[in-house]
């Protein structure tokens, strides 16, 4: 092999010989790219159905099947030395979480193992803690990309011994204080940066998605502009009538008013005490409304793309921050009770979005005078994870 030239005045500064030993360094050493792509993983959180996918497969010639593939999500932990993640702490390694901040911490750090996609007929899932074979896929300079992984199979060696319920216990334990929405959210979706970063959309964007919620909410007979009154078609309480001046529907208004002790039509509330101090911040919203709200709350996947135009529409609340119901689907009393205007928000003190301003909330006179009047009154219910949000179901 030909030696390329050099001059020996390259070497006289400190800075020349570094150069000739990184140099040599480089060419002595090989990257083995042929490493294999099959990797063992630690199961984090328990695989969560996100799909069940209905796909139509033809059987013979003349006839069609149909079958359904479900789809499982769960994050895990690369192992091996070649493991990125031996850089991160085992998030199983935490041994308390029972404080909100914890919690938060603990969340993170899961975010930043591997999720996992598992399509299977659910008999045969791997359980947290167990070990699993998953395949990387390679990047464009041979390295492994490890925000995804496909699942290969479950280590049979693994099952049962007393090392697997050692890890068992240790992850169950760290997740025991989590709501189930944590890890729905967390399987369906990788918590990262908002699209628009809290701003408002643009139009064109509310637009095209409308269009795809025409085109797919299976509301028979579904007529948009039957959206544009409150209520629901037919409903014994609250059917479908022209909203109120506050974008109530009229008669879930006039409960408002009473659970405020203010005077209503044919009611004598003199003797019901001082008024509530609340101010009424939302109510009634029109569909556009709705989607650009999801929108904006949405919780995207890893990089710069936002979710499917169906789970910007129906994807469960706890997949935007803050809670953002979704969009009718099959039938006109589904989707948020602000759409029907059968729905309000307050305003202070019971609207503020942080934990501690929640529990402060639940305390506050205001919420405790909200409840007393809901006890007696079966169509005025909180959402009991906002106390600011009331409802003719608690929805």
């Amino acid at each position: 092999m030909a030696k390329k030239a050099a001059l020996f005045g390259d070497f006289n500064t400190a800075e020349g010989s570094y150069n000739l030993f990184e140099n040599a360094m480089r060419k002595a050493i090989d990257f083995d790219a042929y490493a294999s792509d099959l990797f063992e993983a630690k199961v984090l959180t328990a695989p969560t159905l996100i799909t069940n996918a209905l796909l139509k497969t033809n059987i013979a010639s003349t006839s069609d099947s149909v079958t359904y593939i479900k789809t499982y999500a769960c994050m895990v932990r690369i192992q091996g030395n070649l493991s990125t993640h031996k850089f991160l702490r085992d998030p199983c390694s935490i041994e308390d979480t029972s404080t909100s901040e914890s919690r938060r911490k603990a969340f993170n750090l899961i975010q930043q193992h591997t999720k996992v996609f598992i399509y299977n007929d659910g008999d045969t899932l791997p359980k947290i803690g167990q070990i699993i074979e998953v395949r990387l896929e390679r990047g464009s300079f041979g390295s492994f990309k490890v925000d995804t992984a496909e699942f290969v199979g479950i280590k049979s060696s693994d099952v049962g011994n007393s090392e697997f319920k050692k890890r068992q216990k240790e992850c169950t334990d760290m997740m025991s204080n989590f709501e189930q929405g944590d890890f729905v959210a967390l399987s369906d979706f990788n918590f990262g940066e908002k699209t628009w970063e809290g701003k408002t959309p643009p139009e064109e964007e509310v637009d095209r998605v409308y269009e795809v919620w025409l085109a797919t909410n299976g509301i028979e007979g579904v007529d948009p502009e039957a959206f544009s009154k409150c209520g629901f078609p037919g409903h014994s309480v609250f059917p479908t009538a022209r909203c109120d001046a506050n974008g109530l529907h009229p008669a879930f208004g006039i409960i408002v008013n009473k659970a405020l002790g203010q005077k209503v039509p044919s009611m004598d509330l003199s003797d019901a005490g001082t008024p509530l101090n609340l101010k009424i911040v939302s109510t009634k919203r029109n569909l556009k409304d709705q989607i650009r709200l999801r929108l904006t709350n949405q919780i995207v996947p890893s990089g710069n793309k936002t979710l499917t135009d169906e789970n910007i529409l129906y994807a469960p609340s706890v997949n935007f921050n803050p809670p953002t119901a979704p969009l009718p689907e099959g039938r006109y009393d589904t989707g948020s009770r602000h759409l029907y205007g059968l729905a309000v928000d307050f305003g202070k003190p019971l609207n503020d979005t942080s934990e501690d301003g929640k529990e402060k909330a639940r305390v506050s006179s205001e919420f405790k005078k909200l409840q007393a009047f809901a006890e007696n009154n079966l169509n005025f219910k909180n959402y009991h994870k906002e106390p600011w949000h009331w409802s003719f179901d608690g929805g």
